[in-house]
């Protein structure tokens, strides 16, 4: 490394205001060296010389296995910034890998490997949660001693299955949800609800005939459309005429019946109360048959 000259701009950055000399490295690069550094030999290059001998010591990873990752070939170099002012930086060999479960991840720091601190890809630490997970897992309490299955969730709460379903959901942990709705999380920690598990059909709409979520027995869901699940719902809250779909209209100062099939409204005004209510009747015997919210409820079975 050549001496060029003194840098005045860069000897007033230094705070003991020491001398800085613009230096010439013998691969061509300009670095800034304080004079006591270059008096010593403290610094002797522009860090080209370290790289070099990182270089002389470097070993060859490639077919190396460590821990689940074997080393396929040499990355990326991860480059550490030291000091942004006088960019002053290091950088750190990686490797790409190759892990035991078929995937591959890139740029591993070499010390990383060797020290054992990145052992797989990830799934590693997955199998291990899935492990501690069993543990620790929680599971329902059943009581088979009735015609049909009883389950007590963490919460307390009850909800009923057919005792042939018995082998399909015990190693599941079921919580009552608020709506009453049961729901588990399965093995792929994707959440799960009960009746669609029984009906064996996960992406489908399942119909509770007697209204009753908790209540999984098969004599109480079908499996229906989304238009078909809307028919069979309860009463609104707000419903002062006691049937669906029927309410008065302040404005005109009528009863109105109307229902919707295939995204079509069909409604119609009337004076008495008791005549929209016939016509609703109507409607729903017309268009939502068997699923309509009377028929649901009388046709439903054993209520629990």
């Amino acid at each position: 490394m050549i001496a060029i000259c003194i840098d005045e701009e860069k000897s007033k950055q230094y705070k003991s205001r020491c001398k800085v000399w613009k230096c010439q490295c013998d691969c061509g690069n300009i670095t800034y060296v304080s004079i006591g550094n270059l008096k010593s030999g403290s610094t002797t290059s522009c860090g080209c010389y370290r790289e070099e001998l990182k270089q002389s010591h470097f070993k060859n990873l490639t077919s190396l296995k460590f821990n689940k990752l074997t080393v396929i070939e040499l990355g990326e170099p991860y480059i550490k910034i030291r000091n942004k002012k006088n960019g002053w930086y290091e950088t750190r060999r990686t490797w790409n890998c190759l892990c035991d479960c078929g995937s591959i991840k890139n740029n591993i720091q070499e010390r990383h490997l060797k020290s054992g601190y990145i052992k797989s890809c990830g799934c590693l630490k997955i199998e291990q949660s899935r492990i501690n997970g069993k543990k620790s897992k929680k599971y329902n309490q059943y009581d088979m001693s009735k015609q049909y299955g009883v389950g007590y969730s963490s919460n307390g709460r009850e909800f009923y299955f057919d005792k042939e379903d018995y082998e399909k959901i015990k190693n599941i942990n079921w919580i009552v949800k608020s709506n009453d709705y049961v729901e588990g999380t399965d093995e792929q920690r994707k959440t799960i609800s009960l009746h669609r598990l029984i009906m064996d059909f996960p992406k489908c709409h399942v119909d509770h005939i007697n209204h009753n979520p908790r209540d999984n027995r098969k004599c109480n869901l079908r499996l229906v459309t989304r238009e078909q699940n809307q028919a069979n719902t309860k009463l609104r809250i707000d419903n002062t005429s006691g049937t669906k779909g029927v309410y008065f209209d302040t404005k005109h100062d009528c009863w109105v019946s109307n229902i919707q099939v295939n995204h079509k409204q069909f409604s119609k005004r009337f004076i008495n109360k008791e005549d929209a209510i016939e016509y609703r009747k109507m409607l729903e015997e017309k268009y939502q048959k068997e699923y309509s919210y009377i028929k649901s409820m009388n046709m439903k079975g054993d209520n629990i």
